[in-house]
This record gives structure tokens, sequence and C-alpha cells, in this order.
């Protein structure tokens, strides 16, 4: 019920309430995926699947990987503004092939893709909301493409 002494809904106020604060929530997550990021996406082929957005998807190293092992296709994150910004400022590569749009998946429009990836973010919010996000992209996902088993 709570993390940190704050409940699921406030537990990223409290994580973003300072630059510090975040910036080193961010350096936890991008070093997670260094370390892991090539094996998770590569575990399945995803080479038929040519748009790809990273819902939450915090500084890019997982979306970088991506990007990477799946060089044809088109990589985004979509995160909250004050998490690109700070992705822009502080993980931006000079060879970055991958893009970055600001908006929050339980309430702005989320980009159209192939493929949206939600990797530790489930486990954050309460049963309803995940519902609500799982919901919401079963209603722009499109029939038809899958990948090899």
């Amino acid at each position: 019920e709570k993390t940190f002494g704050h409940s699921s809904d406030e537990l990223f106020e409290a994580v973003y309430r300072s630059e510090d604060e975040m910036q080193k929530f961010m350096g936890l997550m991008n070093s997670t995926w260094v370390i892991d990021g090539h094996d998770v996406v590569t575990a399945f082929d995803l080479s038929p699947f040519k748009t790809v957005v990273d819902l939450g998807g915090c500084t890019g190293a997982l979306a970088r990987e991506v990007s990477k092992a799946y060089p044809d296709s088109s990589v985004t994150v979509f995160d909250l503004p004050k998490v690109v910004e700070m992705a822009k400022k502080h993980y931006l590569e000079a060879d970055d092939t991958i893009s970055f749009q600001e908006g929050d998946f339980f309430s702005s429009e989320i980009p159209a893709a192939d493929v949206y990836i939600l990797a530790r973010i489930i486990h954050d919010w309460k049963e309803e909301r995940c519902v609500q996000l799982l919901k919401r992209l079963h209603s722009l996902c499109q029939p038809g493409l899958h990948s090899s088993p």
C-alpha cells in the first residue's frame, strides 16, 4: 500500500520532487537496462514490428537497446514532460536513433505503434489504473502483426 511512506498514487510525486531525487531514480533505471536490456529485447524476435513505443521509458536505455537490436524499427520513449526533459539533458547520446515524446500514458494521446513496451511500470500502480492503461493500449492495437515463435 505504501512505499517510502507514500501511496502508489503519490510515489512519483515523491521521486520527482527535486531534480536531485529525479536524477538518482533515473540513473538507477538507466543502469538496470544497460546491464540486461539487450537480453530482454532479444528474447523474442521483434523485427516484424516497425514502430515501438516504450511507455514510461525514462532515460531511453531500454528503447536504445531495442533500436540497436532492430535498426529498421522506429523507437519512441513516451514519458512525462519533466522526465523527457531530464532524459534529453542527461542521457541523450550523440548516435541516438530513438525519439522522445512527452505525455502521460493515463491521460494523453498515446502514439500509434506496432508494439508497446511496459517495462517495470505495471507494478507501480493499483490494479484499477493498470486495467485502465491496458484497455487504452488494447484499443490502439492493430491485428495482423505477430512475432515468430
